[in-house]
């Protein structure tokens, strides 16, 4: 069932419903400079939808395929009370040499409107494939695009 949801946020909002965090009960003075642990996790996997089992960090990792560290990810944004993480990437504006819609759609005709041939010397293997002359290159299909712009 996880592997069946495409989105990233969706899959990371299934995973944050099967960790229970509490708060540590008891701390043990240590006499590590490692921070004492704030919470402890409890990972759950479901059978049929219904039945659920109490299973290691390890289990819970190799079951869903995925890394110890997207599980602490998910660990932190559920102790920060964020209810599904969103993700962000590829999200940004920061494109400045995109170009329009527009004009990417003016440029696929233009190149389709050139006359297309079947290869000499693949037709048996390709029939349907058809390919540019041969004289064309970048240079001369910006040139005529530009001369028919203007």
């Amino acid at each position: 069932m996880f592997n069946n949801i495409s989105n990233k946020e969706k899959q990371d909002t299934f995973l944050g419903g099967l960790i229970i965090t509490n708060n540590v009960a008891r701390h043990r003075p240590v006499n590590n400079s490692k921070q004492p642990r704030s919470l402890t996790c409890k990972y759950k996997i479901r059978f049929d939808g219904i039945d659920e089992k109490v299973v290691c960090k390890k289990a819970f990792c190799s079951l869903f395929g995925i890394g110890k560290s997207r599980v602490e990810r998910i660990i932190q944004k559920v102790k920060k009370n964020i209810p599904s993480p969103v993700d962000l990437r590829g999200k940004h504006k920061n494109r400045p040499n995109k170009l329009s819609d527009h004009i990417l759609f003016k440029i696929k005709t233009h190149i389709l409107s050139f006359p297309r041939y079947i290869s000499h010397y693949s037709r048996h293997d390709n029939e349907n494939k058809r390919f540019l002359s041969p004289e064309l290159n970048k240079q001369v299909v910006q040139l005529i695009f530009r001369k028919i712009r203007v």
